[in-house]
């Protein structure tokens, strides 16, 4: 096993074609380091370590929440640090871990595929013990937790949307969070015809956010603990993410601040103890109940039996649910995906007009495209070919060399297929007149 990024010992990248009914895992998780990574790179090197983090691979960039600088560890993974406001109330300067959802997807893998344990243990067992460890050095480097999402997934299909949409249409559930937000829009354009009647209600505001797909309930706020309910099928869909299973509904527990730094360690112990999926489900159990239907009036719902579906969905998710057992984001078939629906046609068109080798068509976009390769592709890559036991390239030049060495890449080009190219990718679009009464942005 090459330790520095090479074979990864062969992980599928297809995701298995059932999954466990239930399914909890760690979706987001943000630690504020009380050290400067840049003034104290020593004291990271273990957190690296644990993260399979390989220099070569990061990418830097401008920060953000004044922080000077962002760096690029991995796909979903970044640290943040530098800058003149981002220290704590005790003076010190820090830096902050952010791992998205993508990226908690990434560290596992990662862990489990070059970790030492590969092959011999359960996945979930090694996943657990990634996280443990994680956590550990997080906690030894000093500093606080600042969010942590904690989803229980439904792949059974025993809850649907629609019931999810007129149990809350009906206040038939019980809850100590009353903010409330909600889209109903499977696509922007109807964004227009969103969900409504909830405003009307005492209490309980309505946002309709197009940054999701599908239906959304959202409760509380990101000060304190938030629940958001929605059909994750729909939002993966809406990025364009291939995902080989028919349900999936989240209840994603979202906790920020004070409350995520409470969390953290009660997390650790449940992992240490095996109980994760158990203690998660739990969360959700804690701040949200579904209610049989409304019979005692609204000021009265609290005491209306428990949705029995609800029953079986939180008792699976809390005896019986897997641990990080959620479908694998399909990212590289995606992109096949895309070019077999939406670019087939326009390459097909394009051949019929340009008498030259598919070879050399299909050679002249890669070449535009290894002119403006940077580390974020070389992040993506590898980690595809990681999942698939490749060697991975040790610099976005490597890449660059492997599509030039090739037998089958074009020697030259006709100067028709090279214009053709370069027409449509350089060429700047007219600026078109502004309005006199137009307002600037």
């Amino acid at each position: 096993m090459n330790r520095n990024g090479g074979v990864a010992g062969g992980v599928s990248n297809t995701p298995p074609k059932k999954y466990r009914a239930r399914s909890t895992c760690i979706d987001y998780f943000t630690f504020r380091i009380n050290h400067n990574y840049d003034k104290d790179k020593e004291l990271f090197k273990n957190l690296f370590k644990i993260l399979h983090i390989y220099l070569y691979e990061t990418k830097t960039s401008k920060g953000r929440n004044n922080y000077s600088t962002t760096m690029s560890l991995a796909p979903g993974i970044s640290l943040s640090y530098g800058g003149t406001l981002t220290t704590n109330k005790n003076g010190q300067e820090t830096s902050v871990l952010e791992l998205k959802g993508s990226g908690c997807r990434e560290f596992e893998e990662r862990y489990y595929a070059l970790g030492p344990d590969f092959k011999t243990k359960s996945k979930e067992d090694v996943v657990r013990e990634g996280w443990i460890k994680l956590f550990e050095e997080c906690i030894a480097l000093d500093g606080v937790c600042t969010r942590i999402d904690l989803p229980t997934d439904d792949f059974s299909g025993l809850i649907t949307i629609e019931e999810i949409k007129g149990k809350i249409q009906a206040r038939e559930y019980t809850t100590r969070m009353r903010k409330l937000e909600l889209t109903n829009s499977n696509n922007e354009e109807d964004e227009d015809e969103g969900f409504k009647e909830p405003s009307k209600l005492d209490g309980i505001s309505t946002i309709r956010d197009a940054k999701l797909s599908g239906y959304s309930a959202t409760f509380g706020n990101r000060r304190h603990v938030q629940l958001c309910i929605y059909d994750k099928k729909a939002e993966q869909l809406k990025k364009g993410l291939f995902k080989e299973i028919e349900n999936w509904i989240r209840y994603e527990v979202r906790y920020y601040h004070d409350n995520a730094e409470l969390e953290m360690p009660l997390m650790l112990e449940n992992l240490r103890n095996r109980t994760e999926s158990k203690h998660i489900a739990s969360c959700l159990a804690g701040i949200f109940e579904f209610k049989e239907s409304n019979k005692l009036g609204d000021t009265n719902r609290s005491k209306n039996l428990p949705w029995k579906k609800w029953i079986e969905f939180i008792g699976d998710a809390g005896k019986k649910g897997s641990f990080s057992n959620s479908p694998k984001t399909m990212t590289i078939e995606s992109n096949a995906a895309w070019l077999a629906i939406d670019a087939s046609a326009s390459l097909g068109k394009i051949a019929s007009c340009l008498e030259v080798s598919y070879s050399e068509l299909m050679g002249a976009y890669i070449a535009r495209w290894i002119r403006k390769i940077d580390k974020e592709h070389l992040q993506a890559i590898n980690q595809y070919r990681r999942d698939k036991g490749l060697p991975t390239f040790q610099s976005v030049g490597q890449i660059a060399a492997y599509h030039m060495q090739r037998e089958d890449f074009p020697e030259s080009f006709h100067q028709e297929t090279v214009d053709y190219i370069l027409a449509i990718t350089t060429t700047s679009k007219p600026k078109e007149k502004k309005d006199e009464d137009e307002e600037s942005d």
